[in-house]
């Protein structure tokens, strides 16, 4: 039995989501060699809009691109019928909503690694 959850918690919303962190980490490192990290940090345009929402349009793009979506979201798709540019945008809007999730599980991550739980 599937669920609505199905979709965010599946092996593929987890792939688009270290997808989603890994290439904004790298966008976020070259830029950093580029200009300097504390250029960067100074840029209100990176800070507050470029850099924040680089994973949902990684993610949507993604999405777009790799044909792993979660076998519920197929699913309803093509239940309904659902095909042309709206199946595209379900697709976006499921990556999209992969990548603004993947920012939340990378900042839990890193935060865990920091405090050490979980040490011997």
């Amino acid at each position: 039995m599937t669920s609505p959850l199905d979709l965010i918690f599946s092996w593929q919303a987890i792939l688009c989501a270290t997808a989603c962190v890994g290439i904004t980490q790298l966008a976020k490192t070259s830029i950093d060699v580029a200009i300097g990290a504390e250029k960067r940090k100074r840029s209100r345009a990176l800070s507050l809009f470029v850099l924040p929402m680089m994973p949902i349009w990684i993610g949507a793009t993604y999405a777009l691109l790799v044909p792993m979506a979660p076998d519920v979201l197929t699913q309803h798709l093509d239940a309904h019928e659902i095909d042309g540019w709206q199946r595209w945008l379900s697709l976006a809007a499921w990556g999209g909503a992969c990548g603004q999730f993947s920012t939340y599980v990378y900042e839990r991550v890193e935060r865990t690694l920091k405090t050490g739980v979980g040490r011997a």
